[in-house]
């Protein structure tokens, strides 16, 4: 944007690829990429275990750090994750995917069209 505001936020797991336009012939691309944690999503890893800040997941969505400390605190205490200190753990992938309604599956059903993952029984 022309004062520099981000317009989206991707996230890439291991199956994805970010500036594809450089690789195919293009000399610049419209768009700024930022690796802010390595690992971002508990769909994309193989790992249960997030390294991230609450100030990160703040910024990622666009929402003050409270909301994230409040959010992380009633999922910790229905036994959804374990958080402490820069660390999530999803202890429930099932829950959590249920309480981000149909965000989640809106994203997840493309994904798995897009690589052509069969759905799960």
């Amino acid at each position: 944007m022309e004062r520099g505001a981000l317009d989206e936020i991707a996230l890439v797991g291991k199956e994805g690829v970010v500036g594809i336009s450089l690789f195919i012939g293009g000399e610049i691309t419209p768009s700024r990429a930022v690796v802010q944690s390595g690992g971002l999503s508990p769909d994309r890893l193989p790992s249960i275990e997030q390294t991230m800040t609450q100030e990160l997941i703040a910024n990622m969505l666009g929402v003050r750090r409270e909301r994230v400390t409040d959010a992380t605190g009633k999922l910790n205490k229905a036994g959804v994750i374990a958080y402490r200190r820069v660390h999530i753990t999803v202890l429930d992938r099932v829950e959590l995917a249920a309480r981000v309604y149909e965000c989640h599956a809106v994203v997840k059903k493309e994904c798995d069209r897009l690589l052509h993952i069969p759905p799960v029984r």
